[in-house]
């Protein structure tokens, strides 16, 4: 989902990684000896440069749950289109697990008026 923020505007996105089974039944992904990483890009292609790279704060690694931290500093310095993508690594060899969501963030300025 597109997420729209004003410049300045803090957010901080939670991450639950699940998995379903053959059966239908989605269960917690156990994320102990991974670690998951959200690129802020102006591009999608995977050789583009980042503007920022967070790290995931996981909250219950081997529940597979965590969240970002994208701060007001950052967004500031941003202005229009841009992609957010998360990918899930091992931790050990930086090896791809899964791309988890890949997705457009839209900053746009707020106005204010003279008093």
């Amino acid at each position: 989902m597109k997420k729209y923020l004003k410049q300045g505007d803090t957010w901080t996105p939670e991450l639950t990684i699940t998995e379903i089974d053959e059966d239908g039944v989605e269960t917690a992904y156990d994320c102990i000896g991974c670690i998951a990483k959200m690129w802020i890009k102006a591009q999608l292609r995977e050789t583009a440069p980042e503007l920022f790279e967070l790290d995931v704060n996981w909250t219950d690694q081997a529940g597979g749950i965590g969240y970002f931290s994208f701060t007001h500093a950052m967004s500031v310095t941003l202005l229009g289109r841009y992609w957010y993508e998360v990918i899930l690594y091992e931790e050990l060899g930086l090896d791809i697990v899964k791309t988890l969501i890949q997705n457009r963030l839209i900053i746009g300025t707020t106005l204010e008026a003279d008093l």
